[in-house]
């Protein structure tokens, strides 16, 4: 009796209920230690709030602070002109603003109710990691892989992070995702404006539309593919993009791409400043947990370079998956010494690099999943208590 004639894989129902229950947990575990109070996620902090200025109802605390709350803040107001409205106060206008989508569908979704834009902002990360599970699943079983494979996506150790504090990173990768999956059903139009709304969700996914316009011209191979004749695809959200990038440079005076600047330093530096990390070992648990997410990373991209000459996805996500790594070694230590922030910084590299593991036939790919096991439930245990 041949294998595939007593195993089948559940129907991609049963990884996406699955996806869905795990992320409710985290959501109402949250909201239990935070007295049932959605704002909490935000992480409004006493440095950029005032307490008695912000809407009835937020928590505003004074030991700690995190981008959500600037998310928060432009969804009660996606197209604001003032760096300070409901008792918050933007810390770079121009860099917030222009990761206009998420808190966009949070003031659609909420009807401008500043009430309800808390819950509306983790509705659309909880729908969005959702997504992605099924994005996934499709993404497998079109690389020839069972749907399981797909819960590579949806569980990465970074969503629990945006999850936790209203970011932006599931909506944007949710994007990308199913944009790669109408590419490869030539659905060109539609592929065309997810990958604009990826863009304008977080611009550090422009990236996947430029690899593919650097290879059009010359002829995609593999599954992602398309001709010189779909170079509009790729182009468009460079159009846009450079658009809206320009609106803000017009409004706020300085280019949303270069008020980011200090996320980046020079090649290297930001890693290797990350050494003190090994000398708090004997001493700080939270040193030793850090340790066991760099071992995961450094885990999936030996695999994913053993796996490049095999890999089945096509030139355009190699190359892209080549940026995305060299963006990594020109992080900052500002990211390298958070592990929160150096997950929201990896979320593209571990799209692709997923990809591309599920596109190799060889048990070396499981690898990787066995060392992010460890990073999700430390920060699933994290994200509920902060």
């Amino acid at each position: 009796m041949s294998r595939s004639s007593w195993f089948r894989p559940p129907p991609v129902g049963v990884y996406l209920a699955f996806v869905g229950a795990l992320n409710a947990a985290l959501i109402v575990g949250r909201l239990e230690l935070h007295d049932s109070n959605p704002s909490a996620f935000a992480v409004i902090g006493s440095e950029f709030a005032s307490a008695s200025a912000v809407p009835a109802g937020y928590v505003v605390r004074s030991d700690t602070a995190a981008d959500g709350q600037f998310y928060l803040r432009l969804a009660l107001n996606p197209f604001t002109r003032a760096d300070y409205e409901y008792g918050i106060r933007l810390d770079n206008p121009p860099y917030r603003q222009q990761r206009i989508l998420y808190p966009l569908f949070g003031w659609v979704l909420s009807v401008g109710n500043p009430s309800a834009a808390p819950i509306a902002l983790i509705a659309v990360n909880y729908v969005s990691i959702c997504v992605l599970a099924w994005i996934g699943a499709r993404l497998a079983m079109s690389l020839v892989r069972s749907p399981g494979w797909g819960l590579f996506l949806p569980l990465y150790p970074g969503f629990v992070v945006s999850l936790a504090r209203d970011l932006t990173e599931p909506l944007a990768i949710c994007f990308v995702g199913t944009a790669l999956l109408a590419l490869l059903s030539k659905r060109h139009v539609i592929a065309s404006v997810l990958l604009c709304a990826a863009a304008l969700t977080r611009e550090t996914t422009i990236l996947v539309p430029v690899c593919f316009l650097i290879r059009s011209s010359l002829g995609i191979f593999g599954r992602f593919r398309a001709g010189p004749t779909t170079v509009y695809v790729f182009a468009i959200p460079l159009v846009v993009f450079g658009l809206w990038q320009a609106y803000l440079w017009r409004q706020w005076g300085e280019l949303p791409l270069v008020a980011g600047g200090q996320n980046l330093a020079a090649p290297l530096s930001g890693v290797l400043e990350f050494s003190h990390v090994l000398a708090n070992l004997p001493s700080s648990l939270l040193a030793w947990l850090h340790l066991i997410e760099l071992a995961s990373w450094a885990l999936i991209a030996t695999t994913v370079v053993l796996s490049l000459r095999a890999a089945r996805v096509g030139s355009p996500l190699l190359l892209a998956w080549v940026g995305y790594s060299l963006q990594a070694l020109v992080l900052s230590h500002a990211v390298w010494q958070s592990d929160w922030h150096a997950l929201r910084a990896l979320v593209e590299w571990h799209l692709l690099s997923m990809l591309i593991l599920m596109s190799v036939r060889s048990h070396l790919s499981m690898l990787p999943f066995i060392g992010m096991l460890p990073v999700w439930v430390v920060t699933a245990l994290q994200g509920v208590a902060d």
